[in-house]
């Protein structure tokens, strides 16, 4: 029972948390100028990606913050050992794919618009 309320918990804690940053977001890219060329849509999408990196970066560290608790804390309990473990490995991967997406994005951003 507790841990389906975890659950539940944290997919309404993360649904709400899209929304408000498409709260953030999407005005800017609703109520912009118009896209007159394919350098306009980069832009859109570079201003979209730049806004929401950091709040992702932030999730990230602080899912793998989440695991070294978990792991420090528990060092009694195996199963929490390994549950830690896990939640770590889960938060270097995505710190490295959100990471990789910004370079890919500033890549994009120095390629197609000029300064």
């Amino acid at each position: 029972m507790r841990s389906s309320l975890k659950k539940n918990f944290f997919r309404r804690l993360a649904s709400q948390g899209f929304i408000t940053a498409l709260s953030f977001v999407l005005p800017n890219t609703v109520f912009a100028a118009g896209i007159n060329n394919f350098a306009d849509i980069v832009r859109k999408l570079t201003d979209v990606m730049s806004a929401t990196i950091p709040g992702l970066f932030s999730l990230a560290l602080l899912l793998f913050f989440w695991g070294i608790a978990k792991f420090v804390l528990n060092t009694s309990d195996e199963k929490a050992v390994a549950e830690g473990r896990k939640t770590m490995f889960y938060g270097i991967i995505a710190l490295f794919v959100i990471f990789s997406v910004w370079g890919i994005i500033r890549l994009l951003e120095f390629t197609f618009l000029p300064p």
